[in-house]
């Protein structure tokens, strides 16, 4: 079976509070990435060499084998390193 293109697959995932993570802004992109620990409630993952926790409804299995990175609005615009509080959700990549 082929790995499906990352834009036919997140249309139904939301964050946290409900939100969906990818929207017409292209706000998600793929990314360094990879999951460091889950904990009740959090999980932490580095996204481009930064360790990032967040809430668990935020992060959702990667369904074509790469890991990406939602971030918030205008803030995928933003250069530097990913900060949690930029991040809308993630998608790990397969055994991640």
């Amino acid at each position: 079976m082929g790995l499906a293109r990352h834009d036919s697959w997140t249309d139904h995932y939301q964050d946290a509070t409900g939100i969906m993570c990818c929207t017409a802004q292209r706000d998600c992109q793929q990314a360094q990435g990879r999951l460091l620990d889950r904990q009740e409630k959090r999980v932490q993952v580095e996204g481009e060499g930064t360790p990032l926790w967040l809430p668990e409804k935020s992060v959702h299995p990667s369904e074509d084998g790469a890991f990406w990175v939602c971030r918030k609005g205008s803030m995928r615009e933003e250069q530097g390193p990913l900060r949690t509080d930029q991040v809308r959700c993630v998608f790990l990549a397969t055994g991640g």
